[in-house]
């Protein structure tokens, strides 16, 4: 299994703003998600008190990730046009502890 993460740090006052914006552009970006194979869910998080913004979702295979990296390529690029820089990673998951 492979993780993808989304770190984008913006200024603290802004949190519940975006966090709203968000919670719009899912109404996008879920189907699409959900439509790319191997997608097996995700979380998005804030750290209300720094002001940053954590992406999280996990992979069958960076195949995965990288059909959803092109087929969504331009619409991130056309939303981070003045905001603050991301910082995107790519992980092998080589374990887990479940409940």
């Amino acid at each position: 299994m492979n993780a993808r993460i989304t770190w984008t740090q913006y200024p603290v006052e802004l949190v519940d703003q975006l966090e709203q914006a968000a919670l719009q552009a899912s109404k996008v970006v879920e189907p699409i998600l959900k439509g790319t194979p191997g997608f097996r869910g995700g979380y998005w998080m804030a750290d209300r008190s720094n002001g940053l913004m954590v992406g999280l979702t996990f992979w069958d295979s960076m195949d995965g990730i990288t059909a959803y990296e092109a087929a969504t390529a331009e619409m991130r690029a056309g939303v981070s046009q003045g905001q603050p820089q991301q910082t995107v990673g790519h992980y092998e998951i080589y374990d887990q502890i479940l409940p």
